[in-house]
């Protein structure tokens, strides 16, 4: 954290939606995460010095890159006025998330020496193999499933009920939870995952 001079105006509480004409994308909603924040009024860092309140600087990094990646898409809101289910359509890769470029330089370089000079190409990126969904508001709601079975391909759960689906399902608007799984390298591909079973 770092010191920041007061804004002009209070920033706003939550990023702004993005223009019509661009949907709200995986990408965006990371760029929002990992964005400097100015920490709001109430919120201000105690200087462990002097101990004066001052409105600071947070920024959360990546450093290293797992085998698994678990997205929480923030799909609820709430202030001290009002309270909301977020029902904003967010647009993620079934293939190919590519989160080593979202890495500090060293951080990036050492993620790419772990794989050694024989890295298979695309081994840094990562695949969807889960979906959580969330359908229903503040006061009740009902999860579902979609995750791509090892060789047996993509199911929706619902319940006590399992069917095979198309890849593209796995895209929902009420998505809520994504995992990703890395293509290669250390602890990639289906390392540490249990085999398939019938369904």
């Amino acid at each position: 954290t770092s010191p920041a001079a007061p804004p002009a105006a209070a920033a706003p509480t939550a990023s702004p939606p993005p223009p019509a004409n661009r949907p709200l994308t995986l990408d965006t909603c990371l760029d929002a995460f990992l964005a400097p924040e100015t920490l709001a009024p109430g919120d201000e860092w105690r200087c462990p010095g002097c101990r004066a309140s001052v409105r600071a600087t947070k920024r959360l990094a990546l450093w290293r890159l797992p085998p698994l990646v678990v997205v929480h898409l923030k799909r609820f809101a709430h202030s001290r006025a009002w309270r909301d289910k977020l029902d904003v359509a967010v647009e993620y890769p079934l293939m190919g998330l590519d989160l080593r470029g979202r890495l500090p330089p060293a951080a990036a370089a050492a993620d790419a020496a772990a794989f050694g000079p024989g890295e298979a190409p695309g081994a840094h990126l990562f695949d969807l193999c889960g979906v959580v969904n969330h359908f229903g508001g503040l006061g009740g709601g009902h999860y579902t499933a979609t995750a791509a079975v090892p060789g047996a391909g993509w199911y929706e759960f619902d319940d006590a009920r399992a069917a095979r689906v198309p890849p593209g399902d796995a895209q929902s608007r009420a998505a809520y939870l994504l995992f990703y799984r890395r293509r290669g390298g250390p602890g990639g591909g289906d390392a540490g995952l249990p085999p398939a079973r019938g369904v």
